[in-house]
């Protein structure tokens, strides 16, 4: 995965954060499934086992209702993964 399909996963993550934050849950839903796809291709990536490892987290903060917990989940968790991985 390059430079710039890390900086679209970033910015998608950022957006869906954002929509949660607002309690647009569909349409942070909708960014999340983007941002899932992408993550799908980042399987042998070291970003992929960390991301892997929250995914638990943010399943649990989905099911509960927690779009604040999800979206700092997604922002600052997820994004900081990439970011300290994406020069691998």
């Amino acid at each position: 995965m390059n430079n710039n399909q890390m900086s679209q996963l970033t910015s998608l993550l950022v957006e869906a954060a954002h929509h949660y934050r607002l309690a647009q849950e569909a349409y942070g839903a909708r960014k999340l499934k983007q941002c899932l796809t992408i993550i799908e291709q980042l399987n042998g990536h070291p970003s992929f086992d960390q991301i892997m490892q929250v995914m638990p987290e943010m399943i649990t903060a989905q099911e509960n209702h927690d779009w604040l917990g999800l979206a700092d989940i997604l922002e600052f968790e997820l994004t900081a993964f990439i970011g300290s991985n994406s020069q691998h």
